[in-house]
């Protein structure tokens, strides 16, 4: 199941929803996903990931672009806005929900 079939099931569960800001690891093709569906939300990335994405140095001594844009990275405006800097809540309810299955990476 691509991301956007998961989004549109929870639109279809939750036809009102209208988040404001999500926080998520840098999975350009969810990021794209969700913008399509919900184009105002405020997307802020993880900044634990962030090594991977600023891309390495070139022989040259330079840095290429990194791959996602580094608004995206930044929490500042997270920290303003009172929303939270981790995906912690986010981590603890995938552990107690696989704890409940009792395996996982549980198949469909």
């Amino acid at each position: 199941m691509c991301y956007s079939e998961v989004l549109n099931q929870i639109n279809i569960l939750k036809p009102n929803l209208q988040p404001k800001a999500i926080v998520m690891d840098f999975e350009q093709a969810f990021i794209k996903s969700f913008k399509e569906l919900y184009s105002d939300v405020t997307v802020a990335t993880c900044s634990d990931i962030l090594y991977p994405w600023i891309g390495r140095l070139t022989s040259g001594g330079r840095r290429r672009a990194p791959t996602f844009p580094i608004k995206i990275w930044n929490m500042f405006d997270a920290v303003m806005q009172g929303s939270p800097r981790t995906n912690n809540a986010v981590d603890g309810w995938h552990r107690a929900f696989n704890s409940a299955l009792g395996a996982n990476h549980v198949t469909v």
